[in-house]
């Protein structure tokens, strides 16, 4: 019995046109006109082909070439002809050609083509002595080192090591035996400091325009203020004080930054107005301090006190 227009049959009671049952499930969505149909393979990669690769009688030739040109230039490279055995160093005072040669990272026998003359150039001018350096190579065999090395100026004394310093003021190297002098090689500015770290060689160790002037101040002090300079003292906060030979200390006061380093000019101006009233040479002055030019002070050495006179002893009964 139907109501409403009759029962509605279920998608699984439906029959074919020929009477039979219809399995196949119903389609939610209706494929459209000239969609692809889908693949009815299973498996993950079903239908996929990998592309094949075909190399062309050209390339194969560009490669064979190619590899052939590596060889060659590999052979070239290594032929004894090229080994680098003609090194010439010039220039060198203090460093030895060994020292140069390794620093520069040359060597025995090294390809002339494998010498990066850049590189060398760069190792060489890492090291304290070296002010400047150039390599150069020649064909077939040769390699030029031509280095300009800073000159010892100052002998610096830090507790029980010295040092030696160029005029930039960096340290050079550590050193025991050197002796000071005039001589080339030979530093002649004398310094103290009473700091006592270690220096290492490149470092810093006191300022450029301070050490120049204090080597034109050595040689000036004996034609200009009658005085030979002993040693330069640098007490903790950089106070500088000239010690001289047989005469007094020479007090500058602070010499660190650029300002105070200027002020050398006004304080020596002072110094020499002295010397041209006093005798600095034979006086008994113990210290002149600089450090306001404008109003120089002396200071005399203490007359020694008298010696107490022995007193009578008593004489013995015989």
């Amino acid at each position: 019995m139907s109501t409403g227009g009759g029962r509605r049959r279920s998608p699984a009671g439906r029959r074919s046109a020929g009477g039979g049952r219809d399995l196949a499930p119903p389609t939610e969505h209706r494929r459209g006109r000239g969609a692809p149909r889908r693949s009815r393979s299973s498996g993950a990669g079903a239908g996929l082909s990998l592309p094949t690769v075909t190399l062309s009688p050209r390339a194969v030739l560009r490669a064979a070439i190619l590899l052939l040109e590596v060889v060659c230039l590999f052979v070239l490279v290594n032929q004894p002809v090229f080994a680098s055995t003609q090194v010439e160093v010039s220039g060198a005072k203090h460093l030895s050609r060994q020292h140069i040669l390794d620093r520069a990272g040359l060597s025995p026998g090294t390809s002339i083509f494998l010498v990066s003359t850049s590189a060398a150039q760069s190792e060489l001018a890492g090291d304290p002595y070296v002010r400047s350096a150039t390599v150069r190579t020649q064909l077939p065999n040769q390699v030029r080192i031509e280095v300009t090395e800073w000159e010892p100026l100052a002998l610096v004394t830090r507790g029980n090591a010295r040092y030696l310093l160029n005029e930039q003021g960096n340290v050079l190297t550590a050193t025991t035996d050197v002796g000071l002098g005039r001589n080339p090689g030979q530093p002649r500015v004398p310094i103290t400091e009473e700091d006592t770290a270690a220096l290492a060689p490149g470092q810093s160790a006191i300022n450029s325009r301070l050490v120049v002037d204090l080597d034109q101040m050595q040689s000036t002090f004996p034609s200009a203020y009658g005085l030979t300079v002993a040693r330069f003292v640098i007490q903790s906060g950089g106070q500088l004080v000239v010690e001289t030979t047989g005469g007094p200390r020479i007090l500058f006061g602070q010499m660190v930054t650029p300002e105070q380093i200027d002020s050398l000019d006004a304080k020596l101006a002072a110094l020499k107005s002295l010397s041209s009233q006093v005798d600095l040479g034979h006086s008994n002055l113990d210290y002149v301090t600089l450090e306001n030019p404008n109003a120089p002070a002396t200071h005399s050495i203490p007359s020694p006190s008298p010696s107490p006179k022995p007193s009578a002893s008593p004489t013995k009964k015989p």
